[in-house]
């Protein structure tokens, strides 16, 4: 239990709260480890339990009649997911999976959870707070993006992939663990296969970024930036 506390102090949803209770909080966790791809919940299944993400990335993603898959968003180390259906108690409006890494997260089912949030309104002060700060994002990110074309928003998925998981370097580059297929990239960026890799490619003839295997190292973030549209 102890471990489970010290992890919620690092969590934005329990900012505030004092010990006690976060010992409640705890006695009603459970922390497990996941293999890579695995999948914790799809579309319209019953929403009993809300993530907190450890350490890893889950996709939350859904997919169109065609079986076109539309990712939403990623969640990463120090972030919540899969609280809308806790709250509201509709089914999930979307799938959540694993990333191509082992992922270790702490559970929290709805019940224990809005006993917990009902005896501590700090909490729903701390998730009101954390959605305001997603829709925000979304809205910032979405006006932007329309405006690029396949390198601009390459180049700015590159750019937030290095703010969200990206571990800075002595020379200031940026080394991410991608974690995704070149098929998924394109997927996250509304483009084809295809035109990725050749985006990539052009990239790397820039030094502005670098591929070994799985992981890209950004070298240069101001090139990045001027490919971006304003």
């Amino acid at each position: 239990m102890d471990d489970i506390i010290t992890h919620l102090r690092r969590f934005e949803l329990f900012a505030g709260l004092d010990d006690d209770s976060l010992r409640v909080i705890s006695a009603s966790c459970r922390r497990r480890k996941f293999p890579p791809r695995t999948t914790l919940f799809l579309q319209d299944d019953p929403g009993q339990t809300m993530y907190i993400v450890i350490s890893g990335t889950v996709s939350i993603q859904t997919a169109t009649p065609e079986g076109e898959i539309v990712h939403i968003a990623q969640r990463s180390a120090g972030q919540v997911f899969g609280e809308f259906a806790i709250l509201d108690g509709k089914p999930r409006s979307a799938d959540a999976i694993t990333g191509t890494q082992a992922s270790e997260m702490i559970m929290i089912d709805r019940e224990p959870f809005l006993r917990v949030m009902s005896e501590s309104p700090v909490i729903a002060l701390n998730i009101i707070a954390i959605l305001l700060d997603r829709l925000r994002v979304y809205t910032a990110h979405t006006t932007v993006t329309q405006k690029q074309d396949v390198m601009g928003r390459l180049s700015l998925f590159l750019l937030d992939l290095a703010r969200t998981l990206g571990k800075k370097g002595a020379g200031g580059e940026y080394t991410i663990n991608l974690g995704m297929t070149q098929q998924e990239v394109a997927q996250r960026i509304n483009a084809s296969r295809e035109t990725v890799t050749r985006a990539l490619s052009r990239l790397e003839k820039m030094n502005a970024i670098e591929r070994k295997g799985g992981v890209v190292i950004l070298h240069d973030t101001d090139k990045l930036r001027r490919l971006v549209t304003s």
